[in-house]
Protein backbone atom coordinates (compact mmCIF):
# COMPACT_ATOMS: atom_id res chain seq x y z
CA UNK A 1 0.00 0.00 0.00
CA UNK A 2 1.07 3.42 -0.94
CA UNK A 3 1.23 6.44 1.31
CA UNK A 4 0.08 9.37 -1.18
CA UNK A 5 -0.02 11.99 1.39
CA UNK A 6 -0.34 12.83 4.79
CA UNK A 7 -1.62 16.18 6.41
CA UNK A 8 -0.06 17.60 9.62
CA UNK A 9 -2.32 20.49 11.36
CA UNK A 10 -0.32 22.20 13.88
CA UNK A 11 -2.84 24.89 16.09
CA UNK A 12 -1.15 27.07 17.58
CA UNK A 13 -2.81 28.97 20.51
CA UNK A 14 -1.62 30.66 23.72
CA UNK A 15 -3.18 29.29 26.52
CA UNK A 16 -2.71 33.15 28.19
CA UNK A 17 -5.94 34.66 26.79
CA UNK A 18 -7.38 36.63 29.36
CA UNK A 19 -10.93 35.18 28.69
CA UNK A 20 -9.44 32.10 29.95
CA UNK A 21 -8.72 34.09 33.58
CA UNK A 22 -11.56 35.91 33.99
CA UNK A 23 -13.72 33.15 33.07
CA UNK A 24 -11.60 31.16 36.43
CA UNK A 25 -12.12 34.16 38.50
CA UNK A 26 -15.81 33.72 38.14
CA UNK A 27 -15.30 30.17 38.69
CA UNK A 28 -13.42 30.91 41.76
CA UNK A 29 -16.51 33.43 43.35
CA UNK A 30 -15.47 36.59 41.63
CA UNK A 31 -18.58 37.24 39.83
CA UNK A 32 -16.81 41.12 38.65
CA UNK A 33 -14.88 39.39 36.24
CA UNK A 34 -17.80 38.25 34.03
CA UNK A 35 -17.92 42.16 33.09
CA UNK A 36 -14.80 41.74 30.99
CA UNK A 37 -15.83 38.61 29.33
CA UNK A 38 -19.23 40.50 28.69
CA UNK A 39 -18.13 43.12 27.00
CA UNK A 40 -15.87 41.35 24.77
CA UNK A 41 -17.66 38.23 23.60
CA UNK A 42 -21.48 39.65 23.52
CA UNK A 43 -20.69 41.40 19.83
CA UNK A 44 -19.67 37.85 18.40
CA UNK A 45 -23.10 36.28 20.04
CA UNK A 46 -24.77 39.16 18.02
CA UNK A 47 -23.52 38.14 15.07
CA UNK A 48 -24.26 34.49 15.75
CA UNK A 49 -27.72 35.38 16.29
CA UNK A 50 -27.73 37.10 12.85
CA UNK A 51 -27.31 33.58 11.45
CA UNK A 52 -31.34 33.31 12.19
CA UNK A 53 -34.44 34.97 11.20
CA UNK A 54 -35.05 36.35 14.90
CA UNK A 55 -37.26 39.52 14.46
CA UNK A 56 -36.15 42.20 17.13
CA UNK A 57 -37.30 41.16 20.40
CA UNK A 58 -36.29 37.53 20.22
CA UNK A 59 -32.85 38.70 18.67
CA UNK A 60 -32.54 40.53 21.83
CA UNK A 61 -34.14 37.56 24.06
CA UNK A 62 -31.92 35.15 22.52
CA UNK A 63 -28.53 37.32 22.63
CA UNK A 64 -29.61 38.04 26.91
CA UNK A 65 -30.14 33.89 26.80
CA UNK A 66 -26.44 33.01 25.84
CA UNK A 67 -24.91 35.40 27.78
CA UNK A 68 -26.66 34.11 30.44
CA UNK A 69 -25.66 30.78 29.10
CA UNK A 70 -21.67 32.07 29.43
CA UNK A 71 -21.61 32.84 32.90
CA UNK A 72 -22.99 29.64 33.62
CA UNK A 73 -20.38 27.82 31.40
CA UNK A 74 -17.52 30.15 33.87
CA UNK A 75 -18.78 27.56 36.63
CA UNK A 76 -18.23 24.32 34.36
CA UNK A 77 -15.07 25.75 33.02
CA UNK A 78 -11.86 23.62 33.53
CA UNK A 79 -8.62 24.97 32.24
CA UNK A 80 -6.93 22.09 31.66
CA UNK A 81 -9.28 20.96 29.09
CA UNK A 82 -8.38 23.69 26.72
CA UNK A 83 -9.45 27.37 26.22
CA UNK A 84 -12.81 29.25 27.78
CA UNK A 85 -13.34 31.08 24.69
CA UNK A 86 -13.43 27.88 22.38
CA UNK A 87 -15.61 26.12 24.63
CA UNK A 88 -18.64 29.11 24.96
CA UNK A 89 -18.31 29.68 21.09
CA UNK A 90 -19.41 25.56 20.23
CA UNK A 91 -21.61 25.59 23.02
CA UNK A 92 -23.53 29.44 22.07
CA UNK A 93 -23.84 28.23 18.62
CA UNK A 94 -25.37 24.96 19.29
CA UNK A 95 -28.05 26.80 21.79
CA UNK A 96 -28.75 29.34 19.58
CA UNK A 97 -29.35 26.52 16.96
CA UNK A 98 -31.56 24.55 19.23
CA UNK A 99 -33.21 27.92 20.12
CA UNK A 100 -33.89 28.64 16.81
CA UNK A 101 -35.59 25.24 15.85
CA UNK A 102 -37.40 25.36 18.94
CA UNK A 103 -39.05 28.37 17.97
CA UNK A 104 -40.08 27.89 14.93
CA UNK A 105 -41.14 24.13 15.41
CA UNK A 106 -44.00 25.72 18.19
CA UNK A 107 -44.31 29.04 16.10
CA UNK A 108 -43.64 31.05 19.11
CA UNK A 109 -41.54 33.68 16.67
CA UNK A 110 -43.37 36.85 16.16
CA UNK A 111 -44.45 38.77 13.42
CA UNK A 112 -42.93 42.13 13.58
CA UNK A 113 -45.46 45.36 13.74
CA UNK A 114 -45.42 48.76 13.88
CA UNK A 115 -45.78 50.26 17.75
CA UNK A 116 -48.66 52.19 16.54
CA UNK A 117 -50.28 48.86 14.97
CA UNK A 118 -50.26 46.78 17.69
CA UNK A 119 -53.80 46.34 20.24
CA UNK A 120 -53.91 42.91 22.50
CA UNK A 121 -57.72 42.75 20.91
CA UNK A 122 -57.41 43.37 17.14
CA UNK A 123 -55.16 41.56 16.13
CA UNK A 124 -51.29 39.97 15.56
CA UNK A 125 -52.67 37.12 17.09
CA UNK A 126 -51.37 34.41 13.68
CA UNK A 127 -53.84 32.21 12.74
CA UNK A 128 -57.03 32.87 14.79
CA UNK A 129 -59.95 32.13 13.84
CA UNK A 130 -63.34 34.45 15.07
CA UNK A 131 -65.76 32.35 13.33
CA UNK A 132 -65.35 29.29 15.42
CA UNK A 133 -67.28 29.60 18.67
CA UNK A 134 -64.79 27.29 20.30
CA UNK A 135 -62.09 29.39 19.90
CA UNK A 136 -64.09 32.45 21.33
CA UNK A 137 -64.50 30.85 24.09
CA UNK A 138 -61.15 29.05 24.93
CA UNK A 139 -60.29 33.37 23.95
CA UNK A 140 -61.61 34.41 26.66
CA UNK A 141 -60.83 32.07 29.16
CA UNK A 142 -57.36 32.87 28.13
CA UNK A 143 -57.35 36.71 28.66
CA UNK A 144 -59.60 35.91 32.06
CA UNK A 145 -56.96 33.29 33.41
CA UNK A 146 -53.85 36.00 32.42
CA UNK A 147 -56.23 38.77 33.79
CA UNK A 148 -56.62 36.96 37.27
CA UNK A 149 -54.35 34.97 37.87
CA UNK A 150 -50.97 36.55 39.66
CA UNK A 151 -48.25 34.09 38.90
CA UNK A 152 -48.91 34.08 35.05
CA UNK A 153 -48.75 37.92 34.74
CA UNK A 154 -46.58 40.56 36.20
CA UNK A 155 -49.05 43.67 37.62
CA UNK A 156 -47.92 45.79 35.18
CA UNK A 157 -48.33 43.26 32.41
CA UNK A 158 -52.02 42.84 33.38
CA UNK A 159 -52.62 46.29 33.80
CA UNK A 160 -51.39 46.94 29.97
CA UNK A 161 -53.62 43.68 29.14
CA UNK A 162 -56.85 45.82 30.54
CA UNK A 163 -56.15 49.16 28.78
CA UNK A 164 -55.64 47.18 25.67
CA UNK A 165 -59.13 45.08 26.34
CA UNK A 166 -60.73 48.62 26.51
CA UNK A 167 -59.39 49.87 23.22
CA UNK A 168 -56.58 51.91 25.14
CA UNK A 169 -53.90 52.53 22.25
CA UNK A 170 -49.71 51.87 22.63
CA UNK A 171 -49.41 55.32 23.34
CA UNK A 172 -52.04 56.11 25.68
CA UNK A 173 -51.25 53.74 27.98
CA UNK A 174 -47.16 55.04 28.13
CA UNK A 175 -48.97 57.89 28.91
CA UNK A 176 -51.41 56.37 31.58
CA UNK A 177 -48.73 53.95 33.08
CA UNK A 178 -45.38 56.36 32.94
CA UNK A 179 -44.23 53.28 31.10
CA UNK A 180 -41.98 53.86 27.58
CA UNK A 181 -43.85 52.65 24.30
CA UNK A 182 -41.14 50.31 23.92
CA UNK A 183 -41.46 48.51 26.99
CA UNK A 184 -45.31 48.31 26.55
CA UNK A 185 -44.69 46.49 23.23
CA UNK A 186 -41.84 44.15 24.99
CA UNK A 187 -44.90 43.43 27.35
CA UNK A 188 -47.33 42.30 25.22
CA UNK A 189 -45.13 40.18 23.33
CA UNK A 190 -44.34 38.45 27.00
CA UNK A 191 -48.25 37.88 27.35
CA UNK A 192 -48.42 36.66 23.79
CA UNK A 193 -45.88 34.01 24.47
CA UNK A 194 -47.49 33.31 28.15
CA UNK A 195 -50.91 33.25 26.32
CA UNK A 196 -49.40 30.06 23.70
CA UNK A 197 -48.01 27.77 26.50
Amino acid sequence: MYLITQHHFILKESLDDRMNDCAYKVYNGDISAFDWIDENLRQSVFKKTLKYKFDYYDREDALQDMMELALRLCYKYNPELGNYRHYVSKAITYELMKLYHRMTDYGLSEVIKSVQDITFETGDHRNRMQDNPLDIIIYEENKSHILNNRKVCSPLERKIVYYCNYGYQIKEISEKLCVSEKAIVNSLHRVRRKRKK
